[in-house]
């Protein structure tokens, strides 16, 4: 579980100058250094935009997969006696999202501006994903793109989806399952994993929470060995091709030398699409070990020959 990042953000475009943590709790603050002159058109047209449909509170709000939810954290209300602008929070918007079966969900986000606000210091906006106690699972990190999307692969049960901005925002989620995955669950460790034909297709599910699987292959002859995925999840995964030495397990390298004890090989990173991997192999036994960099696990088919 990571703690609630903070940011802050200052700026001095016209006369501006601003500092806020960022996931204060509702409430009315000044924001200090705003020019009366400057700034009494642009509080005039913000109190006319101040209705527009926030759906975004402190509160908990149900969505539902592939609808759009709009909201808006800071709102501006009025300029007191001294010209400046007095902001409302009206706190981090938090979605419940309820997943009926196994499966991965895609999450879009288009921020844009407060209209009337060019002079205002924007910020980065958090995205996170929580589970049903509310502890983060997974925090995106493209805290600064105006649209973006990003995937996580669910188990049954109730989540949450976390927004944080000063930015006008859209978001919703696309759920897909991912069906029955039939035959054995892949080993979480070397020494009971199944046997893998080559030319055998698997479909295999990584989950945020799961363990590395490992499948074990049979090479009857040196060769160039090929791997290929087909990845739903735009996460990253890292292949690893294991043998053992003795009662030690030991990395391959795309050479098909074995590694020191203190060394690890990849054969590569791959994220979401079609993608293959190749190494040559001697006659043996190996372990394809698949590992989630990204938090979001991955949902894959993968065969080799």
């Amino acid at each position: 579980m990571k703690e609630q990042k903070n940011f802050s953000a200052s700026g001095n475009e016209q006369g501006i100058g601003v500092t806020r943590e960022f996931g204060k709790c509702c409430g009315r603050r000044k924001n200090r250094g705003l020019q009366k002159g400057a700034w009494l058109g642009f509080a005039m047209a913000i109190c006319c935009t101040l209705l527009f449909s926030i759906r975004a509170s402190a509160g908990d709000v149900t969505m539902q997969n592939k609808k759009w939810v709009s909201g808006q954290r800071y709102s501006y209300t009025d300029v007191n006696k001294d010209g400046e602008l007095e902001e409302q929070d009206h706190g981090i918007g938090c979605y419940k999202i309820k997943i009926t079966k196994p499966g991965y969900i895609r999450v879009e986000v288009k921020t844009s501006p407060i209209p009337g606000a060019k002079g205002y210091v924007s910020r980065g906006t958090s995205v996170r994903v929580l589970d049903s106690r509310k502890k983060e699972i997974y925090d995106d990190p493209n805290a600064y793109a105006e649209k973006r999307d990003f995937d996580v692969a669910l188990k049954k049960g109730i989540y949450y989806l976390e927004i944080d901005t000063n930015k006008k925002y859209q978001m919703r989620y696309t759920f897909t399952a991912t069906g029955k995955i039939k035959g054995k669950k892949p080993a979480v460790t070397a020494s009971k994993a199944s046997l893998l034909p080559a030319g055998k297709t698997v479909k295999g599910v990584l989950y945020w929470d799961s363990y590395v699987p490992y499948y074990k292959i049979e090479v009857p002859k040196k060769k160039k060995v090929t791997i290929s995925f087909n990845c739903k999840i735009n996460g990253e995964i890292g292949i690893q091709i294991l043998a053992f030495k003795g009662k030690e397990f030991r990395t391959i390298n795309k050479k098909g030398k074995m590694d020191g004890k203190d060394s690890l090989s990849w054969w590569d990173f791959i994220g979401r699409g079609k993608n293959k991997v190749s190494g040559k192999l001697a006659e043996g036994t190996y372990y394809i070990c698949l590992v989630d960099f990204s938090g979001r696990g991955q949902y894959y088919t993968m065969k080799w020959k």
